[in-house]
């Protein structure tokens, strides 16, 4: 038997077997979509799906509003700038008591 010939009869019988195993494998999946248990499990497998489904969303949006929430970084921010508006406002204030014998007005109001 020549090369050709023996590659055709290996398709021919190939096609053959995957023809009855399909056969076979559509009248499994047909006898076991009949069964109740089958049935029962595709219909909490659906349900599974919509909850983790409806878990997966509920956990995208609490991530996005904590982000859109997160005052951490702006409390920080803003203490940091209170602190130095609050040295500045000492320094003043420490500036104005020692300049306020100096002033003026000072020794006019000591008379009365």
């Amino acid at each position: 038997m020549s090369r050709p010939l023996r590659y055709k009869e290996r398709a021919r019988v190939s096609r053959e077997q995957v023809t009855g195993l399909r056969r076979r494998y559509e009248n499994v999946k047909a006898e076991l979509s009949g069964n109740e248990t089958y049935q029962q499990m595709e219909m909490q497998e659906g349900r599974l799906r919509k909850y983790a489904q409806a878990i997966f969303n509920l956990q995208e949006f609490i991530e996005t509003k904590g982000r859109s929430t997160d005052f951490e970084s702006i409390k920080v921010g803003c203490m940091a700038m209170v602190e130095k508006l609050n040295a500045i406002a000492k320094e003043n204030m420490a500036k104005a008591a020692t300049n306020l014998s100096d002033a003026p007005l000072s020794s006019q109001f000591a008379q009365y």
